[in-house]
C-alpha cells in the first residue's frame, strides 16, 4: 500500500541520517500518469522548515526546472556548492535557487537505464555541511535498492492478492538495509534472499530451490547424510479455472494449493513454486521411502478435494513424480528432469496418481514430446480424421443418426488408435482443438448428404471436451459453425461427459441451457463410469442417456448388472430422456438391452466407425438409410438398403 511504501522512505531516511547530514531529505519520482509532460511527485520530503510530509506533493511540467528535474535530465549525480547553485541559475540551467541553501546533493533512481526518480540532501546551515563524494557514492548506492523497491511497489498494484507479501518483502528489505548499511556484501546478500520467492504465494522460487537442493547434493557427496526424496507436482485442470473463473481466481487457488502443500510438510521440509501450475518439494532426512510415498498420496488426497473458489466449488486434482536421491546425480538441474519424467508419466497413468522415477520414463517422456509434436502438426495439417459410428433404432433396424469420432492417420505413426492419442491430447491442452475441429466437419458432412437426399432424416452426435462448457462463448462458436456448413440446430447433439456434470459450475448449466434455446440437443455420454451423482440428472436439460458399453459387456455374469442396467434404462424413460446402449456386439446383447425396453443403441454389431467417404459412397449406392445388416461385424460390411 502507499502508506506502507512512505514508512518504507521514513526508515531508509533514518538510516542515511545515521550516516550523513540529512536532516533536508527528499525523494522525488516520475508520475505515471503523466510522466512524458516531465511531471513529478515527491512521494517523501523531511525538511527543517518545512517539517516531515508523506502526503504526495504534485509538480508540474509547466514550471521553471528546478534542479530535480536537472538530475532527470541528466541522469547522474549532482553535488553542488552555495557557489555552484548561484552558477547553475545564472546559466540558466535551474530557476533560483534557496538562499538558506548551502549544499544540495541529488542522485538519480534508475531502473534499467531509464531514471524515475531523484532521492536528494541539502544543507541550511550557515557553516555549510559540505557533502563529499563518499557521500554521493553512500547515496547512490542507496538509490538502486530505492529504485529497486519502487519497482516492485508498482508491479504490485496490477498484481490482485499479492500485496500483503510484496509489503512484507519491502519491510524486510528496508530492516536488513537499516542493520547492515555499512557492510555493502551484507545487504546484497539479504536482497538476493527476498528476491528469491515467489511474488504470488511467498513459496520459494525455481532459482533458490535449485541453490538448496545443490547445497544438499554437494553435502551428499562430502558427508554421511540421510537420503531425500524431490517430489514433482502438477495441478490438473488448472487451465480450466483460469478460462472459466479468471486469472484472479487461479491466482487465488494457486496461494490455496500453496498453503495446503506447506500443511502437509514438516518445518525441515521445502516446497517451491516453479512457476505456472508446477511445484516441487524438498524432503530431507528420509528413513524409509514410504514416507515419501505418504506424502506424495496425501499430496493426491488433497488436490482431489473440491476447493471453494469464489463461493464455488472448484475440482482439480494432481500428478506426482517421486525421485530419490542417488550419488549419480551431479546436480539439481538432472534430479529436476528426472523428476519431472516420474511426474509426466504419473500423469499418462490417469489422474490422482504418483509414480517413482526409474530410467525408462525418461525414454518415455521423450517419446511423449514427440507425440505431442507430432500430434500438433497433425490438427494443423489435416491428419485427423472424421469416422461416424451408426446409432440405430434397434426395433427397425434404420440408423438414425451418427456418433462423429476423431482418428488421427499419422504418416509416420500410421493410424494411432484413440486410447493412445485423445487422453494425450486432453493433458497437452488439444483436445479442444480435435473436438471442434471434428464438430465442423462433422456438420459439413452431415449437410452434404442432406442436400443430396433431403428426405432422410438424421442426426450427427459430436463429443465435446468438458472444458467446452466452462467457456462463456461455447454457443457462440457453435452457432457459427452451424452458420457457417449450414446444418440445421435440430440435427446437431452434443456429447459431454459425467464429470462436466461434476465438476458443475453456473456458466456449465448456463451453456447448456443456451445451446437448448438454440435447438441442438444434448446427450450424457459413458453414463455410470463417472462419479456425478444421479440427483445431477434432475437439474440438467439433458435429452439422451448414453449407457456405457460396460453395462452390456457385463450382462448375465450375475443377475445383479442386468437388474442395474434394467434401471437405468428406466431412469432415462421416466426423466423423459431417450437411452442409447452403446457396446451391443452380440445379436444376444440387442435381444436383451430391447426386452429391457432400450430401442436404440450402437455397437460392432452393427459397424466399426468408418470414414465419412465411406458412408457417403455406400449411401450414394442405396441411396437411403433405410436398414442393415445386423450380423456384420466388418467395417466394410455395412449395407444401406433401399
Amino acid at each position: 500500500s502507499g502508506s506502507c511504501q512512505k514508512s518504507v522512505y521514513a526508515q531508509v531516511h533514518e538510516i542515511i541520517s545515521q550516516l550523513i547530514s540529512a536532516n533536508n531529505f527528499y525523494i522525488a519520482l516520475k508520475s505515471p500518469k503523466v510522466e512524458a509532460n516531465g511531471a513529478f511527485e515527491f512521494v517523501y520530503m523531511s525538511d527543517e522548515y518545512l517539517g516531515v510530509r508523506t502526503s504526495i506533493r504534485q509538480i508540474e511540467s509547466n514550471r521553471e526546472p528546478g534542479f530535480t528535474e536537472l538530475v532527470m535530465k541528466l541522469g547522474k549525480p549532482l553535488l553542488l556548492s552555495k557557489a555552484e547553485l548561484d552558477r547553475y541559475h545564472q546559466e540558466g540551467l535551474a530557476r533560483k535557487p534557496d538562499d538558506t541553501t548551502y549544499s544540495w546533493l541529488g542522485v538519480p533512481l534508475i531502473v534499467e537505464g531509464e531514471v524515475r526518480g531523484v532521492m536528494t540532501v541539502q544543507s541550511y546551515q550557515p557553516n555549510p555541511v559540505d557533502y563529499q563524494q563518499k557521500d554521493v557514492d553512500l547515496l547512490t548506492f542507496v538509490a538502486q535498492h530505492v529504485a529497486n523497491a519502487v519497482v516492485r511497489h508498482e508491479m504490485a498494484e496490477f498484481m490482485r492478492d499479492s500485496n500483503s507479501r510484496l509489503e512484507e518483502q519491502v519491510a524486510h528489505r528496508t530492516a536488513a538495509l537499516r542493520a547492515q548499511i555499512n557492510e555493502t556484501r551484507e545487504v546484497q546478500k539479504k536482497l538476493k534472499i527476498t528476491a528469491s520467492h515467489d511474488a504470488l504465494t511467498g513459496l520459494i522460487n525455481r532459482g533458490e530451490f535449485i541453490y538448496r537442493l545443490n547445497q544438499l547434493i554437494t553435502k551428499a557427496d562430502t558427508e554421511v547424510s540421510s537420503k531425500f526424496a524431490v517430489l514433482f507436482v502438477d495441478i490438473d485442470r488448472f487451465k480450466m479455472v483460469n478460462d472459466s473463473l479468471g486469472h484472479a481466481a487461479g491466482d487465488t487457488l494457486l496461494c490455496t494449493i500453496a498453503d495446503e502443500l506447506k500443511g502437509l510438510l514438516r518445518t525441515q521440509d521445502t516446497v517451491a513454486r516453479l512457476g505456472g501450475d508446477e511445484f516441487v518439494i524438498l524432503i530431507e532426512e528420509i528413513e524409509v521411502e514410504q514416507h515419501a510415498y505418504d506424502i506424495a498420496q496425501r499430496i493426491n488426497d488433497t488436490l482431489k478435494k473440491p476447493f471453494i473458489i469464489e463461493n464455488q466449488p472448484v475440482f482439480i486434482g494432481g500428478s506426482v513424480g517421486v525421485l530419490f536421491s542417488d550419488p549419480a546425480y551431479g546436480d539439481a538441474d538432472e534430479m529436476l528432469c528426472d523428476a519431472d519424467a516420474a511426474m509426466y508419466h504419473a500423469k499418462r497413468s490417469g489422474p490422482g496418481r504418483y509414480a517413482v522415477f526409474d530410467k525408462s520414463m525418461q525414454s518415455d517422456k521423450q517419446d511423449a514430446i514427440s507425440l505431442e509434436a507430432d500430434l500438433r502438426y497433425g490438427i494443423e495439417n489435416g491428419e485427423i480424421h472424421t469416422y461416424w459410428h451408426p446409432i440405430l433404432d434397434l426395433k427397425t433396424g434404420q440408423i438414425i443418426g451418427f456418433e462423429s469420432l476423431a482418428r488421427w492417420h499419422s504418416p509416420a505413426r500410421g493410424i494411432v488408435p484413440p486410447l493412445d492419442f485423445i487422453p494425450f491430447a486432453e493433458s497437452a491442452g488439444l483436445v479442444k482443438g480435435i473436438d471442434l475441429l471434428v464438430l465442423e466437419e462433422s456438420c459439413r458432412n452431415l449437410k452434404q448428404i442432406q442436400t443430396l437426399y433431403p428426405e432422410q432424416k438424421l442426426y450427427v452426435s459430436s463429443n465435446l471436451y468438458c472444458e467446452h462448457f466452462f467457456q462463456d462463448d461455447l454457443v457462440d462458436t457453435i452457432a457459427n459453425i452451424l452458420d457457417k456448413t449450414g446444418l440445421a440446430p435440430e440435427c446437431l447433439c452434443i456429447e459431454l461427459t459425467e464429470r462436466a456434470l461434476l465438476e458443475y459450475t453456473e456458466q456449465v448449466l448456463l451453456n447448456m441451457e443456451k445451446l437448448k434455446k438454440l435447438g441442438v440437443s444434448l446427450a450424457l455420454d459413458d453414463f455410470g463410469i463417472g462419479y456425478s451423482s444421479l440427483s445431477y440428472l434432475y437439474q440438467f436439460p439433458i435429452d439422451t442417456l448414453k449407457i456405457d458399453k460396460s453395462f452390456v459387456e457385463n450382462l448375465n455374469q450375475k443377475a445383479s448388472n442386468n437388474t442395474i442396467l434394467k434401471a437405468v434404462i428406466d431412469l432415462a424413460h421416466n426423466l423423459d430422456m431417450t437411452a442409447v446402449c452403446e457396446g451391443i456386439e452380440t445379436q444376444a446383447d440387442m435381444n436383451q438391452v430391447l426386452a429391457m425396453g432400450c430401442n436404440f443403441g450402437q455397437g460392432y454389431l452393427f459397424a466399426k466407425p468408418l470414414p465419412f467417404e465411406d458412408i457417403k459412397q455406400q449411401y450414394q449406392d442405396n441411396r437411403s438409410f433405410c436398414s442393415i445388416n445386423c450380423h456384420c461385424r466388418n467395417e466394410t460390411q455395412l449395407e444401406l438398403c433401399v
